[in-house]
């Protein structure tokens, strides 16, 4: 097992303005591992050196925290309620901090309407120091997603092979779409058996966005059903930390070169477009 995390050398991308780019993180349920790949994605994008901002966007039940290792004295309510976001975030590793949510200092609760309208207005400007901003959100909290996307760069949504979960994610997207407008959003396939099977769940989900909302988003990638996920979490350290050869790791590593390619090149009201070939008769037919 390898357990040294090099850092990757990767060509800087050019901002024409002070502003980092943003990635939401969305669900339509809870427990389809969201959070793990966001905090995954996080550390590896820091370990490429961008300077990266992880916020925990769950009010109630946020556990970017304890992913990461992490006993923070302050977060998201305490940057809402005026503190400056420097004394606000929790260092986790060299260029990674975390924005916690409330539930990591014990002050979990429901958010106020003026609470999220006042992260998504003041993040940008006051994390202008970073590269990345990745929000993961609240799983099924609309009026939270509905703020981070129209805010968001990029917006990809985590679903895995369960129906439920392929059923609330469509369900999400439309959400998204009829609110929000043209989005640039991604699709994640989270707990795939194989990459042919996480194709095929997109395809599922894409050729129904096409037919009925016009909208069709990204494959962004998958990440397989393997144990050493379960082994990061219950280690508190990131997959390409434990071993960036695994499976996983690989994986993770690709979900990051799609966010690079996304953040060098697109804008997010550019149409979704760059997606694999639909094969739509084929799979209405299996619906």
């Amino acid at each position: 097992m390898n357990n040294s995390s090099p850092k990757v050398p990767e060509e800087p991308v050019n901002r024409t303005a002070s502003v980092p780019y943003i990635v939401a993180f969305l669900s339509g349920k809870g427990g389809v591992g969201k959070s793990i790949i966001s905090f995954n994605i996080a550390a590896e994008m820091a370990a490429r050196g961008h300077r990266t901002l992880l916020v925990d966007g769950d009010w109630t039940f946020g556990n970017l925290h304890i992913l990461g290792n992490a006993m923070p004295t302050a977060g998201l309510s305490e940057f809402v309620g005026g503190l400056e976001l420097a004394s606000a975030v929790q260092h986790i590793a060299e260029n990674l901090d975390l924005l916690a949510s409330p539930a990591a200092i014990g002050a979990g609760g429901e958010p106020r309407p003026q609470d999220i309208h006042r992260l998504v207005q003041l993040l940008p400007a006051a994390a202008a120091d970073y590269d990345l901003i990745l929000l993961d959100t609240s799983s099924g909290r609309l009026d939270i997603i509905n703020r981070a996307t129209a805010c968001a760069d990029l917006s990809l949504i985590v679903i895995n092979p369960e129906l439920t979960s392929i059923s609330n994610g469509y369900g999400l997207l439309k959400y998204v779409v009829r609110t929000s407008g043209n989005i640039n959003t991604g699709v994640l396939v989270n707990r795939a058996q194989s990459g042919t099977d996480s194709e095929y769940i997109y395809q599922k989900f894409a050729v129904l966005a096409e037919r009925f909302l016009r909208s069709i988003p990204h494959y962004a990638g998958y990440l397989l059903e393997h144990e050493l996920v379960s082994q990061s979490v219950a280690e508190q350290k990131p997959l390409v930390r434990l071993n960036r050869k695994a499976p996983a790791a690989v994986q993770i590593s690709t979900l990051c070169e799609f966010l690079t390619g996304e953040w060098k090149t697109g804008a997010k009201s550019e149409p979704s477009s760059r997606s694999v070939n639909l094969k739509s008769e084929t799979v209405l037919a299996d619906i």
